[in-house]
């Protein structure tokens, strides 16, 4: 029988991904439109992301579904955002391609999201790499 990845194991992928993309777009904040509108009209592009991301989400919501801890329960919500994301980029590009615009065009709000983001990911690094486990 197959034994469910570990909270500690999902914190130390999830962690440092999430740290290092969210620094990077609170840090590139101002680049961050130019690159999104980029991303957006290469459709081939969004939709390659939108498999992928779903795939990627589907895998964690099958190896993780563990609700019995912050970080449990942050990590199997992050699978299921990560699953409707993707399919929302595969079925309705066009529903965020015009959203995307009023986001992108308002850098502050992307340096704030990046560091909310890259916080969670030191969190959950801290949870994975260094954190007493449970």
């Amino acid at each position: 029988m197959a034994t469910a990845v570990s909270t500690r194991t999902m914190a130390q992928v999830l962690g440092p991904l999430m740290l290092v993309i969210g620094a990077s777009v609170a840090l590139r904040a101002d680049a961050m439109p130019t690159v999104m509108t980029a991303f957006l009209d290469d459709a081939p592009l969004v939709l390659i992301t939108g498999a992928f991301t779903l795939a990627l989400g589907l895998v964690m919501i099958a190896a993780h579904q563990r609700w019995d801890s912050a970080a449990a329960f942050v990590i199997s919500l992050l699978g299921w955002i990560t699953a409707i994301r993707g399919a929302v980029l595969l079925l309705a590009a066009d529903f965020v391609g015009t959203i995307a615009p009023h986001v992108i065009q308002f850098p502050p709000a992307l340096m704030a999201g990046g560091a909310v983001l890259a916080a969670l990911g030191l969190w959950l690094s801290f949870v994975g790499f260094a954190a007493k486990p449970v």
